[in-house]
């Protein structure tokens, strides 16, 4: 639920504040140390002091800003998994020997978005599931096998979300690129199809701010021709934009060039 009423002691995750210098970014956690009065006609008459996580104190303002319960985040786990699994009505003992080797850090976002697809094929789910699941493990295990021991595992933003402590990435940065560089390949492809034929190619990132689109794109394009690609970042949308999320961008859209869309969480609508 987004925007819930709050009381002192309360812990929130920040989605949206209304602040363009602040130095809280999107996802930070925070406690609500005081709800003061606001005498201010034409706004709402009382706002959050907020304790958050990152060391920061600032208020939180219900017109402007956006927030939700930290107990209502899903953490991703083997145990969200095996609920996605009975909530489809298959059964876990029938997958128990590949759920074992899989652990909570190995059950990410994207594991279980990607599992949600292969749940909506047809055939059989049982057996669609399992395919799945193993190519996975046997993707992780190629990678524990190919890591180069000088390779190094740290995230040049440590502090991504505000959290507290140094994220690591599941792969090393020479196994990244080990494994970016023939994707980029097929991408100059792409971009040469581009070329010939004039089409316009659509790529859309979509995640709240600070989810490192922006960083994806970079690593995207390094190798392509700049005057054959366009990088598409736009503001918020003002009141008439809202109208028609979609016009908003495909004015922005041109032929000939692969366009990124570096996008918001706030406009998945238009997708």
């Amino acid at each position: 639920m987004l925007n819930p009423k709050l009381k002192e002691g309360d812990r929130i995750v920040l989605i949206y504040l209304d602040d363009p210098y602040s130095h809280i970014p999107v996802g930070t956690k925070g406690t609500v140390v005081k709800i003061q009065n606001i005498p201010f006609p034409g706004k709402e008459d009382y706002n959050y002091m907020m304790k958050w996580d990152n060391g920061s104190t600032l208020a939180l303002e219900p017109d402007t800003d956006s927030w939700i319960l930290e107990k209502d985040t899903i953490k991703e786990s083997v145990d969200e998994l095996n609920k996605k699994l009975i909530d489809n009505e298959i059964e876990i003992e029938n997958l128990s020997d590949l759920i074992s080797k899989l652990d909570d850090n190995k059950v990410t976002d994207f594991f279980l978005r990607n599992l949600d697809r292969k749940l909506l094929k047809g055939g059989d789910k049982t057996e669609n599931v399992r395919k799945y699941i193993s190519k996975y493990i046997d993707s992780l295990q190629q990678r524990t096998n190919n890591q180069d021991s000088s390779d190094t595992f740290d995230v040049e933003d440590e502090f991504v979300y505000g959290g507290l402590e140094p994220e690591k990435s599941a792969i090393g940065r020479k196994q990244f690129k080990k494994e970016l560089i023939p994707l980029q390949v097929e991408l100059l492809k792409l971009q040469e199809h581009v070329k010939r034929t004039g089409e316009p190619v659509v790529i859309i990132l979509e995640g709240r701010d600070s989810a490192g689109k922006g960083s994806t794109i970079r690593f995207l394009t390094e190798y392509l021709d700049p005057k054959f690609f366009k990088v598409v970042a736009l503001g918020i949308a003002t009141p008439e934009e809202r109208k028609n999320w979609f016009a908003r961008y495909e004015n922005q859209i041109e032929p000939g060039k692969i366009n990124f869309i570096n996008r918001s969480w706030y406009n998945r609508g238009n997708v």
